[in-house]
């Protein structure tokens, strides 16, 4: 009865140790090794129960395990030329199947095992329990190296585009991007292999409609330089670390500047046209434009440099003026030249104009002349004035002396348009006989021209009778703010005196 017994307990715990191992095959949900011994009641293997699975079998206390433990999806172990531990009796048995167990599912929960080297001892099923706790996960690949960031890297190909050797500029774009931690932006440093990283510029890429990220290189970034550029690709993940990509070198050209000038605006009668630049081609930026300017008269004794004006078109104009250029007439030349980013100045191109101008003019004529006061005026009518009306000037002297009498008066304006101005013996040391008047016109832009003129006879009645002589006297300084009039006395031999 004790023998049925015996071998009744010995078959159950022997049962239980099978149940455990499949319960804890189960929940790992791979295939795990059984623990059997050879000399023990063996009612089922693990390829009877896992289908051919590897198993891991003790034929003795003492001998050597010939085992693999098969591959997860994401890691590999393997277990070779080691001791084996030993099993003494069932109870023994249950413990280590229960144990091992326990490091299956474990290995679950973390992300990949720790993968054993060749020739190393094998643990206890308590030992190995230890060394998962007690050390993080590790993502395992299977040449055995660790990396934390390979599969976590951005990937992406990088591509050069619309390499424009006229405008000098080139488009870097990324694209197929592979983010596991997301994108947050994308960098493209780029720089001229001439002179080291002096021009580098990081740029931040534009994301395109299609998913992509594309930014346009400038020479005229790059201090103008033409030869081999290199850009590269970084992209910045959600956690704002940077990846760096791929690397591209690049042969970049670029053309001269070139631009179109025209001639408009080329008026008659005011002595006027205007230069405009289009079309401007500018690898290395505009700075400025400049329009060179002289008549064909005389050389270049006229040269004037003017700064053109930029248009809400993009386009570049300067007036150029015959008044700014001696009022000469004929054969006009205008050159237009660009000043890039770096102050080059490059000539762009020319053009010859005929230029006229109806010069101003008027007519002179002489009113009130009135010999017994002196005066007269001079009135001026019909002006025509190509480049407006500032101000009428009309000097004039007694032939007398020559111009040693020369007045300058400033003619009125009056309501029909003509100007006048009113001429006095008395503003002549009364002067008497032919006096010239000339007319000037002042334009807008302050410059004098001369008109036309005249010449009048002067009377002055002189006084029937002596009252008395007056003789003003005056300081030369500060005009005649001293003016004081003194009264002469008359003296026995008909003269007159005063002491000042």
């Amino acid at each position: 009865m004790r023998t049925k017994d015996f071998i009744y307990y010995a078959s159950a715990a022997v049962l239980m140790v099978v149940t455990t191992q499949v319960a804890s095959a189960d929940e790992v949900a791979t295939q795990m090794p059984t623990v059997t011994e050879g000399n023990q009641y063996q009612p089922a293997t693990a390829a009877d129960i896992f289908g051919g699975g590897a198993v891991l079998a003790q034929e003795s206390p003492s001998a050597r395990p010939s085992s693999t433990v098969a591959e997860t999806p994401t890691a590999t172990s393997e277990v070779a030329n080691s001791s084996a531990p030993q099993v003494s009796q069932a109870s023994s048995t249950t413990i280590a199947a229960s144990e091992s167990r326990v490091v299956a599912s474990e290995s679950v929960v973390q992300a990949n095992t720790v993968a054993s080297s060749e020739n190393a001892t094998v643990p206890t099923a308590s030992e190995v329990s230890s060394n998962i706790v007690a050390e993080p996960a590790k993502l395992t690949h299977a040449s055995g190296s660790s990396h934390d960031t390979d599969v976590l890297k951005p990937k992406a190909s990088f591509s050069i585009e619309n390499n424009n050797k006229v405008t000098g500029t080139f488009d870097a774009v990324v694209r197929d991007i592979v983010a596991p931690l997301g994108v947050k932006e994308v960098l493209v440093p780029s720089w001229s292999l001439a002179n080291g990283q002096d021009d580098l510029i990081w740029h931040k890429a534009a994301k395109q409609m299609d998913g992509s990220y594309r930014v346009t290189i400038k020479v005229v970034d790059h201090k103008g330089e033409a030869g081999n550029y290199r850009a590269d690709a970084y992209v910045v993940d959600r956690t704002n670390k940077r990846h760096y990509i791929s690397e591209k070198v690049v042969s970049v050209t670029y053309s001269r500047p070139s631009a179109s000038l025209t001639i408009e605006n080329n008026n008659a009668a005011t002595g006027t046209f205007d230069a405009v630049v289009k079309n401007i081609i500018a690898p290395t930026g505009v700075k400025e434009i400049l329009v060179p300017s002289w008549s064909l008269v005389g050389g270049q004794d006229d040269l004037i440099w003017h700064k053109a004006t930029k248009q809400a078109d993009g386009s570049y104009r300067a007036t150029i003026k015959a008044s700014d250029h001696k009022n000469s007439t004929g054969k006009y030349r205008a050159d237009a030249y660009i000043v890039d980013n770096f102050n080059k100045r490059f000539y762009l191109t020319e053009k010859v104009v005929e230029v006229s101008q109806s010069r101003p003019s008027a007519s002179l004529t002489i009113e009130n002349n009135d010999a017994t006061t002196g005066t007269f005026d001079a009135v001026v009518r019909n002006i025509v004035a190509p480049n407006g009306l500032k101000e009428i000037l009309i000097p004039s002297w007694s032939l007398v002396n020559g111009q040693d009498d020369l007045v300058w008066h400033k003619a009125s304006k009056q309501a029909d348009g003509s100007y006048r101005a009113t001429i006095k013996a008395s503003d002549h040391k009364h002067s008497t006989g032919k006096y010239r008047a000339d007319v000037y016109l002042v334009d807008k832009d302050g410059n004098r021209q001369y008109l036309t003129e005249t010449v009048v006879d002067v009377d002055e009645t002189k006084p029937s009778g002596i009252s008395g002589v007056l003789i003003p006297v005056w300081s030369e300084q500060n005009g005649q703010d001293d003016l004081v009039w003194h009264n002469a006395t008359k003296q026995d031999d008909g003269s007159y005196k005063v002491t000042i």
